[in-house]
């Protein structure tokens, strides 16, 4: 079993702009960082470091996280974590919803912090490195061969292709999730999605099933 900690609360942390704090969590890059890497001891302590990983969204955009050098922060995480020979760090890419106006008199957008994390923190971590967003199955597989990461993660395409591996695998069309029903309550847009065969099977025509029901009746006939 491994633990997994999650960024949410990170970037509250991690942000220069959100973290305001005047103690030693606060300030500077190595006192913003240091509640993250608190946890992270406790967790070596417990389960090893093997079996500890760490997400990160370094641009992630949820209401006013923000960090004015994301490189420089998240630099220095990530060489620390490297010295504590965890299992894995995964990153979030940068994708249309980390895209602000490029106009905003707040915030620089998202693409332009860091184009691409894979690129900007792989060389700093000798672990296993998962990238994630907006990958196809062609990208993640040229991204793996050319050793920019070790693994690609995959979130929204698995909810609405249950069978992702297998659409992958033969080249079947993926479907599309449908944004409405995210961070909603219910089972609408989570797990009602079919699979490709199950789609594939419907779309079968009656006159087609009974012609074969029909023959196979017509053969036992004869047998007898």
């Amino acid at each position: 079993r491994q633990m997994c900690i999650r960024d949410r609360y990170q970037r509250r942390v991690h942000g220069d702009f959100t973290n305001r704090r005047t103690d030693k969590w606060g300030g500077s890059i190595e006192n913003r960082c240091r509640f993250c890497l608190e946890v992270v001891d406790q967790l070596i302590a417990v389960f090893g470091p093997g079996r500890v990983g760490v997400r990160f969204s370094p641009v992630g955009r949820y209401n006013d996280m923000y960090d004015n050098d994301p490189i420089a922060t998240y630099s220095y995480l990530i060489q620390q974590l490297d010295q504590r020979n965890i299992a894995y760090v995964h990153f979030l890419e940068p994708d249309e919803n980390y895209k602000l106006n490029k106009n905003s008199p707040y915030f620089k957008q998202a693409d332009l912090q860091i184009p691409s994390c894979v690129d900007a923190f792989r060389k700093l971590f000798r672990g296993a490195f998962i990238d994630n967003v907006e990958y196809s199955a062609e990208k993640a597989e040229q991204t793996i061969s050319s050793g920019r990461a070790d693994l690609i993660a995959f979130g929204r395409l698995f909810i609405s292709n249950p069978d992702l591996v297998e659409r992958f695998a033969n080249e079947w069309p993926l479907t599309q999730p449908l944004e409405e029903y995210f961070y909603t309550q219910g089972p609408k847009g989570y797990i009602d999605y079919p699979t490709y065969e199950a789609v594939s099977y419907t779309h079968l025509t009656l006159p087609t099933i009974y012609s074969v029901q029909i023959s196979v009746v017509a053969v036992s006939v004869k047998k007898k």
